[in-house]
């Protein structure tokens, strides 16, 4: 069985935060809980999180999807360079690498940026956490989500 176009844009974009280099060395997850683990230093974490369908004029006509992504990043403080900023920057290699690409899967045809937010880690303050939302258009036929 096929899976969803909307799982396959999700592999895409970690596909592409894992294009070289990668953001944090390779430690780029899908779908996973994003704890930091206590012996890394940083990660990145990517999920869908809702899509919206709009149906064209006709009942046969394609769905236009927009898929609501979301891309977490997390980092501790590291010698001289603090969580706040160590997540900042890994943040905005993430932002740039995805709006540089918005087409970076073939059914996709807009990407637009969402909300930022920031927070450091209540628990554990030497860890900042930045989340990136980004909203992707694209089409499926209107009776499969391949």
């Amino acid at each position: 069985m096929a899976n969803s176009q909307h799982l396959a844009l999700r592999d895409a974009l970690v596909a592409l935060l894992l294009a070289g280099p990668p953001v944090f060395a390779g430690r780029v997850y899908a779908n996973r809980d994003y704890k930091l683990a206590a012996d890394a230093p940083s990660g990145v974490w990517a999920y869908r999180d809702d899509s919206t369908p709009t149906r064209g004029p006709m009942m046969t006509s394609p769905i236009d999807w927009v898929t609501r992504f979301r891309v977490v990043v997390k980092a501790r403080t590291a010698g001289a360079v603090s969580a706040e900023t160590a997540a900042d920057t890994a943040a905005t290699e993430a932002y740039a690498r995805i709006m540089s690409q918005p087409f970076f899967a073939a059914t996709v045809s807009d990407v637009e940026a969402g909300p930022i937010t920031w927070q450091q880690d209540d628990a554990e303050t030497a860890v900042a956490q930045c989340e990136l939302e980004f909203l992707v258009q694209h089409r499926t036929s209107n009776n499969l989500l391949t």
